[in-house]
């Protein structure tokens, strides 16, 4: 086989990830798009467009119709005026908690060898105090 056929198959396999990632991540998001209206009485209208293809997912009113959200004009009269949330902003906000999750949070420990996780720390004097509970009753 020669590189440029390993190549083309590479291309048709990566091509073929990328697809099936976004199907699931689509059934996925419709899913909790259709939770959030039904567990929240929420109105949604979503519109993903796609190599070419509109994809969406539209909740309906009260008279079982599809909901239609207000136009752009009409968004700007609400007070207080509607957040848009644009991808960079929600990524960002997703990754500063992830971040603040797995940032490191040792210290030294008491006799000065390695360190010790204040997580683990605390995991292992709320076990410690349980111990002693049920040695008490």
């Amino acid at each position: 086989m020669s590189c440029q056929q390993q190549s083309r198959i590479l291309a048709s396999r990566t091509r073929r990830a990328v697809n099936n990632n976004y199907q699931k991540l689509s059934k996925t998001l419709c899913e909790k798009l259709a939770k959030l209206c039904l567990d929240y009485d929420t109105h949604v209208y979503f519109l993903a467009y796609r190599n070419g293809r509109f994809n969406g997912f539209v909740s309906t009113d009260e008279a079982g119709q599809p909901w239609m959200p207000p136009g752009q004009e009409a968004l700007g009269k609400f007070y207080p005026t509607p957040v848009i949330k644009t991808p960079s902003r929600c990524y960002r906000a997703s990754q500063r908690q992830k971040l603040a999750f797995h940032q490191p949070t040792s210290r030294p420990c008491s006799t000065g060898h390695g360190a010790i996780s204040t997580h683990s720390a605390k995991r292992s004097m709320h076990h410690g105090e349980k111990r002693k509970e049920r040695a008490t009753l």
